[in-house]
Formats: C-alpha cells, structure tokens, sequence
C-alpha cells in the first residue's frame, strides 16, 4: 500500500467594479493523505480551510471542510 500526502496553500487578491464592487482577499489551506489499496482502488481524505476576508462585512467567511473520496481505475 502506498500513502502520499499532500500540502497546499494559496492566495488571491481581487477587486470587482460596478455598483456591487468590492475588494476582497482569500486565503486556502488544503492537506491530504492519499493511500493505494490496490493496483485499481485508491482512498483519500482530506482536510481544507478557506478564509475569505472582504471589505464588504456580508461577503467575510471561513469554511472547514473534510472530504473522504474512493476511486477506482477503469
């Protein structure tokens, strides 16, 4: 069985024009751990946090998330 596990970070910075415009930040943390279980079968499972910063206060979030996925090759 073989296990991978993974890192990720990243960060946008935007700004939108018009009568709704806004400028806005958000940051994403994502780890996973990846394991083979056969030649065809794989497992992961996963963990991200999401924190969106805004200068509209209605537009402001943070997001846990943990995902468990199975696939299979074809």
């Amino acid at each position: 069985t073989a296990i991978q596990q993974n890192t990720h970070f990243a960060y946008e910075s935007f700004s939108l024009s018009g009568p709704d415009g806004e400028s806005a930040d958000r940051f994403l943390f994502q780890a996973d751990t990846r394991f083979r279980l056969t030649q065809r079968w794989n497992l992961a499972l996963a963990y991200s946090f999401s924190w969106r910063l805004s200068e509209l206060e209605n537009r402001v979030y943070q997001q846990n998330r943990l995902t468990l996925e199975l696939t299979r090759q074809f």
